[in-house]
């Protein structure tokens, strides 16, 4: 009997199915261990060399009790997690907690949930990669040392059972300095000038293009304006503007699209894509690259022609703005000829979600549309600083537009150079505006922010959305969109004076470092180090403006206790059990 073992139950029957009885599937249902507590601060974790104890979770003893059991009676072990920083650590712990037994232990990779890619799968055996594991271990221990380290000085300060994070303090920040710069926004006036101009009885809309910011500028273009009559087209510019598809969905861009087309949060679009991705549907979900593989691009190029859908010329490749993790494909539907699921999932978002991934897929090798767009400059006859403009746009070639069924309706006008206008007075219009503050952050806009500043990563968007929300700091409102609390701004701005992890690109340089780690170009040893040395600083310098001693031996806050064989106040180290020092309340 042979042993595979992988991350979801949900995977089981497929992967079961494909292999037969000569092999058994288990699931791990995600990690069997977890961080210990204990030490220092109590977070499991040796801050001198930076190595972390790990334990069984308690939920999980079963589950590797019968891991265990069948690696026992198996002649081969499969670790077949899935291919990112998660389900390589994921394998590395299975395997240590496998290391009495004598049968080889392989890592194998799924790029899909079929028949085809599995047994491909199981013929390709690798190892685990230990950079992988490192960027997960290593982005484990800097959210644990500093959730650990400055939750308790946050309680302290707010008198609640508060937290701090490495990347949700950033993110709450993020809400709040938009707030505040919508509280401290000042609008600016500007004026526009539109009019309407006729010829042979039809009208056209036309806008002075020049910015009006000065009221006494304004008034008195606007009384030039009231002053003429006629307008002759003195230029007609036309071209053509192509308007390409959409790139294929990564993790990040499918959670954006779900969220403002579907208001799906990241959650339930995760939660979605894991349904369809565990039914051998869609390809892995928690990606960042946009690549395409050979097999699956000539089928979707094949499928689009056969479709009689307009084909791009030639194979459209999409790259990633930056160094990307490259070890997925984008989010793709596992078989193109499948456009309806309904018989295989009944969940309503994971239709919705598995149309963004198709419909996304099939239109980027798509053709793009062509619009023929024209710019008229028409000037004043009785005065040339009244100069007015008309753009025009009208769909040419359709494009991938036939596929999304969304066809802009627009003509150009029908105007040639040398045309003279009327312009009546009544149709002159003369507005005061005012600029608007920045919007607040949507599901939609905030996980792109996040994004595009590199905190983060797509597949935990879901999770700091929801953290920063249950914590109460913020909250939505009617409108769907974060405001922070009270509270919020105040545990950021506290935050913000002592700690740096909370400005988004100190965290972005963070993600950027640990991206260098699971490519094996940093040492992870170092980065922790580095890391730690800042924080204890400023650990000190924000207890210290509370008037909190701090432990001579290990720099960690002192506690007051009480004896209780006596009850007399004393101070004992925050790092207990790891550091022992007590002190009396009198002693200086």
């Amino acid at each position: 009997m042979k042993l595979i073992i992988v991350e979801s139950p949900g995977k089981i029957k497929k992967i079961q199915a494909a292999v037969g009885n000569t092999y058994k599937v288990l699931a791990s249902l995600g990690h069997i261990v977890d961080l210990a507590k204990g030490g220092q601060y109590n977070m499991g974790i040796d801050l001198k060399n930076f190595t972390p104890k790990y334990v069984i979770q308690e939920d999980k003893r079963q589950t590797y009790s019968d891991i265990l059991d069948a690696a026992n009676s198996s002649d081969e072990i499969f670790l077949a997690t899935d291919d990112d920083r998660e389900g390589n650590a994921i394998a590395w712990h299975i395997k240590q907690r496998l290391a009495g037994i004598t049968v080889p232990i392989h890592r194998v990779k799924f790029k899909e949930i079929n028949k085809v890619e599995i047994l491909k799968g199981l013929k390709n055996i690798g190892i685990i990669d230990e950079d992988l594991f490192k960027a997960q271990e290593s982005r484990r221990l800097l959210d644990r040392i500093c959730g650990f380290t400055t939750s308790p000085y946050v309680s302290k300060v707010f008198g609640n059972n508060l937290s701090a994070g490495r990347v949700q303090s950033a993110a709450l920040k993020l809400i709040a300095d938009r707030e505040e710069q919508i509280d401290q926004f000042v609008p600016e006036k500007f004026w526009t000038i539109d009019v309407k101009l006729e010829k042979n009885k039809e009208k056209f809309a036309a806008k002075y293009d020049s910015k009006l910011t000065d009221e006494t500028k304004a008034k008195l273009i606007y009384g030039k304006f009231k002053n003429t009559s006629t307008y002759e087209v003195s230029s007609v510019v036309f071209d053509d503007k192509k308007e390409f598809p959409q790139a294929p969905l990564i993790t990040s861009t499918l959670q954006q699209f779900c969220a403002s087309t579907y208001k799906l949060t990241p959650s339930d679009t995760m939660a979605a894509a894991q349904k369809l991705y565990e039914g051998g549907l869609i390809t892995y979900h928690r990606t960042d690259s946009l690549r395409t593989g050979e097999e699956p691009m000539e089928e979707l190029r094949k499928f689009i022609k056969a479709s009689d859908f307009p084909l791009a010329t030639k194979t459209v490749v999409y790259k990633n703005k930056d160094a990307a993790q490259d070890a997925h494909e984008c989010i793709r539907p596992s078989d193109i000829s499948v456009s309806d699921i309904s018989s295989e999932i009944t969940d309503s978002n994971a239709k919705k979600v598995y149309k963004a991934v198709y419909d996304h897929f099939m239109m980027s090798q798509m053709a793009p549309a062509v619009f023929s767009t024209v710019k008229i400059i028409l000037t004043s006859e009785q005065d040339k600083d009244c100069q007015v403009k008309i753009n025009g746009k009208m769909l040419k070639d359709k494009g991938y537009l036939s596929y999304s069924g969304k066809i802009p309706t627009g003509s150009l006008p029908s105007l040639n150079k040398g045309d003279i206008l009327d312009l009546d007075i009544k149709d002159i219009s003369f507005q005061e505006k005012k600029t608007n503050p920045p919007p607040r952050y949507n599901m939609s806009s905030f996980g792109k922010e996040l994004v595009d500043l590199g905190i983060g990563r797509p597949a935990t968007l879901a999770e700091i959305s929801n953290k920063i929300e249950n914590r109460h700091y913020v909250e939505k409102n009617s409108n769907d969109v974060y405001v922070p609390t009270d509270l919020g701004k105040k545990v950021s701005t506290k935050l913000s004076k002592f700690f740096k992890f909370v400005d988004a690109h100190y965290t972005a340089k963070m993600e950027a470092e640990l991206d260098q780690i699971a490519e094996g170009k940093l040492d992870n040893k170092k980065v922790l180090h580095s890391f730690w040395d800042e924080l204890e600083q400023q650990l000190a310098e924000a207890y210290k403006e509370m008037n909190v001693p701090m432990c001579p031996k290990c720099n960690s806050p002192l506690r007051e206790l009480t004896n209780k064989s006596n009850n007399e106040k004393f101070f004992g180290c925050s790092g207990y059990p790891a550091c022992k020092f007590t002190k009396s309340k009198e002693s200086k």
